[in-house]
Order: structure tokens, then sequence, then C-alpha cells
């Protein structure tokens, strides 16, 4: 069983799904990072299975997580579950909501 995601707008699904669409909106070298870990979250079945652990920060009550695709830019993600998320235990959720790409502060997606 691979992590469940989910997305926060169509245009992070489309990327998400087809490299075309990424590559349009990220570029070539970006678009392949994302992709590559898409392909591991694809592969692991909890967050902490992950190759590589994401930046993790309360944001409003609940945790965001900030995945490092190449220089200064990040995928942003919220952990979800039926339990409380906390600093603590957000590696051992399965499913996980793609919100943005942003590169230095701009949002690409």
């Amino acid at each position: 069983m691979a992590l469940e995601l989910s997305f926060d707008s169509t245009k992070i699904r489309q990327a998400t799904i087809d490299f075309k669409v990424a590559k349009r909106a990220l570029g070539d070298e970006l678009a392949r990072a994302f992709q590559s870990l898409v392909c591991d979250m694809n592969d692991a079945m909890y967050l902490k299975e992950l190759p590589e652990s994401p930046s993790v920060m309360l944001n409003d009550g609940g945790v965001r997580l900030s995945f490092l695709l190449r220089g200064d830019a990040f995928l942003d993600a919220f952990p979800v579950s039926d339990a409380v998320v906390n600093l603590e235990n957000w590696g051992e959720v399965h499913r996980l909501k793609l919100v943005n790409i942003h590169n230095a502060g701009q949002v690409l997606i």
C-alpha cells in the first residue's frame, strides 16, 4: 500500500500525474525533482519511509511539511489523519495532501 495522495488544486494534481504539465509549470529540472519525489511517495507506505525527511512546522494548529526539491524550491504538504498529527507522530501518517510548489517565495503551482 502506497501513501495516499490528495491535492489542494487541480493544477497540482495534474502536475503530479503528467510530467508534461509539470514541465510547463516548473521547467525541466524542477519537474524532474518533483516527479522523483512523487515516485518516492508512491513507494512508501508511511511518511517516515521517504528517503529524505521534510522540514516539519506547526501551521495554524496543524503540521505542515516542506519537501526540498532543489535550490530554493519546495513542495508544501499537509499530513492527513483521523488522529491529531503533531511534531512527533507525523512520520506515521500514510495520507498526504499536496498543496503547492514554490521557489524563492513565489508559488509556481
